[in-house]
């Protein structure tokens, strides 16, 4: 006789999106909490830049930041390996357990079917109060921008007197490692799992992103928390000149020809894989000027000091994570286009394009440059 298991949640589910809003769904004592108002800004400031399509809502936004607020669900499924959470009847993916948009799910068809697959396993229960690490994007740039800004925002007067279980499964990595261990608020527990399968929360706390979509400007307070823990305690030398290196995605085929060019002004290739996270850091916060294609490896620009930075796209538009991260530092962000199609192809820079806005940037700061 065949075992019965409990009943799927449907393929519809995970492509279906929702913000959790319907009062049968969120825990009746305390459905959301604000958290943080949004920082103001002078949206002009990317008047004239040729967006990212995508990206142009931000343009709109009226504030720097997004208000933060946090949401308590009562009875939703939680995936610990990526935080993606589902609420409701039917079940439906909580809109904001994603970082990145619909295409966090829809792209990638492996996690569709382990969520599919462990949704017919009984989940485990789980009591008290918990909330997520991670979310489906998890590289550099989001681990720092997005997740680790959640558990801080534990730190907040609104949360402190919420003591919470953060779930995760799989190990920690280097860098989450070494924010939480300088930056863990207290009342928060880290409670690895070693199970993939959903787990089915008594009470969610699920706050916000912090920051908008495209967008690395972070709030202040978590931005000056971030730098003050993990900076080092003296003054930036801004000594260096590095040029990123990539060796995958977004991977520039006339490298060697930019490295001469680049060579003449003092800069020098670095590949961040090979550096420890203190070391990127490290490296950044003695930054004056950085060259690179858009990539994660730019986050490292929040422990830089007033730096240059002049990023290269594949495609005609600029993605704006690294030039709002930029402006809310007070470094000086110029953009080199190209011509491709996505950002995911290896590319062809514009060398000269690139050494004349490195020349253009330090002239603009007051620097005679070489």
């Amino acid at each position: 006789m065949r075992q019965r298991s409990e009943r799927a949640v449907p393929a519809l589910a995970f492509r279906t999106i929702f913000a959790p809003t319907s009062a049968d769904v969120l825990a009746p004592q305390a459905p959301v909490v604000a958290l943080a108002e949004g920082e103001p800004w002078g949206a002009s400031t990317i008047d004239g830049v040729p967006l990212e399509p995508e990206a142009i809502s931000l343009r709109s936004a009226r504030t720097a930041t997004r208000p933060m607020r946090a949401w308590f669900l009562a009875n939703a499924l939680v995936s610990p390996v990526d935080g993606v959470v589902l609420s409701g009847r039917p079940r439906k993916v909580v809109a904001e357990s994603l970082n990145t948009g619909m295409e966090s799910l829809n792209a990638d068809d492996r996690q569709a079917a382990r969520l599919r697959r462990f949704s017919k396993v009984r989940p485990e229960s789980m009591a008290g109060t918990v909330s997520v690490l991670r979310s489906p994007g998890r590289n550099h740039y989001h681990s720092l921008v997005d997740n680790l800004a959640r558990v801080c925002a534990f730190g907040l007067p609104q949360l402190t007197s919420t003591p919470v279980d953060i779930l995760y499964n799989g190990p920690l990595t280097p860098v989450e490692r070494f924010v939480l261990d300088r930056l863990r608020p207290p009342g928060v527990t880290l409670r690895p799992l070693a199970s993939e399968g959903l787990v089915r929360a008594e009470r969610l706390v699920l706050p916000t992103f912090p920051a908008w979509r495209y967008s690395g400007w972070l709030p202040s307070w978590y931005r000056d928390r971030l730098r003050e823990a993990l900076r080092p305690d003296r003054p930036s030398r801004r000594s260096e000149r590095i040029y990123i290196v990539r060796r995958r995605a977004r991977r520039l085929t006339n490298e060697d020809e930019l490295l001469r060019r680049l060579g003449r002004h003092g800069f020098r290739p670095v590949e961040l894989e090979g550096l420890t996270f203190p070391e990127q850091v490290e490296l950044f916060h003695d930054a004056e000027a950085v060259v690179a294609a858009h990539g994660a490896g730019l986050t490292n620009l929040l422990f830089a000091d007033r730096a240059l930075v002049v990023e290269i796209s594949p495609t005609p538009f600029v993605f704006p994570h690294y030039l709002m991260m930029s402006l809310s530092l007070g470094h000086h962000h110029r953009s080199v286009l190209g011509t491709r199609t996505t950002r995911w192809e290896a590319f062809d820079a514009d060398t000269a394009a690139v050494e004349e806005e490195f020349v253009t940037g330090l002239e603009s700061l007051g620097d005679p440059g070489d």
